[in-house]
């Protein structure tokens, strides 16, 4: 499963991996090169989502947001809004039922935001449990659309993640 490979490759530290590899520990399998190897070529940025959300990584979304800041055409004035999402707590969901439901967590927050995405607005797990969107809207449309999230989190319970209510 491709989102399985995304998952795993954004999770592991690569270098340490290929420092490690380079350095005898392991026995590198597949087609593998070294950064300073001729024929390396880094695809590490290439993928513009975030395997476990669905969401923009944060260089994708830096630069859809200065594009979509700059390149204003001259005849309409469009107001825009941005929000910065921190989940509390993440780390009681991750003591408590298990890091796969954390896990669980980040992705059905990643489909919340995009289900409720309006059209020309973008978003993107910028770290772990952090999240930014940018909104073509003004502050009235944005406080609706994160009232409109808060209200689609409290509906996420353990249980509807797979946890284990007797853990």
């Amino acid at each position: 499963d491709v989102r399985v490979r995304r998952a795993i490759a954004a999770a592991i530290d690569r270098k340490s991996v290929i420092d490690g590899a380079a350095d005898g520990f392991g026995v590198p399998i597949g087609s593998y090169y070294t950064p300073g190897a001729p024929g390396y070529i880094d695809l590490t940025a290439m993928n513009a989502y975030d395997p476990a959300t669905g969401l923009l990584t944060r260089p994708a979304f830096d630069q859809r947001a200065r594009a979509a800041l700059i390149a204003r055409p001259p005849s309409r004035t469009v107001s825009w809004s941005g929000l910065y999402i921190d989940t509390d707590r993440m780390h009681v969901i991750n003591d408590n039922y298990g890091m796969h439901v954390g896990d669980r967590l980040i992705a059905k927050l990643g489909e919340l935001i995009r289900s409720r995405l309006m059209p020309g607005a973008f978003a993107a797990r910028i770290s772990g449990d952090r999240f930014a969107i940018l909104l073509p809207s003004g502050c009235a449309d944005a406080l609706a659309f994160a009232e409109s999230l808060r209200q689609g989190v409290a509906a996420l319970v353990p249980a509807h993640l797979g946890a284990n209510a007797d853990a």
